[in-house]
């Protein structure tokens, strides 16, 4: 059980930042999703943690895309 409570953090970290991914909010997943990646690493949640870098690499393309085409500060 305490180890279940010790990766929820990550976890619902990971799915807050994938939710602002979705909507379009690129800075705020990619601040997000870097605790994410941390705390996931952290607590050895590998699945996880694999799932937190993808999502944040995908949000930094998303986040630069944007910035090259002036659509966003």
């Amino acid at each position: 059980e305490s180890r279940l409570r010790l990766k929820t953090g990550g976890r619902v970290a990971k799915l807050v930042g994938d939710f602002y991914l979705l909507a379009g909010a690129y800075q705020e997943a990619v601040s997000i999703l870097a605790t994410a990646v941390d705390e996931t690493k952290l607590n050895g949640d590998l699945l996880w943690y694999a799932g937190a870098q993808e999502a944040l690499q995908i949000a930094l393309v998303l986040q630069s895309e944007d910035a090259l085409l002036g659509k966003r500060d």
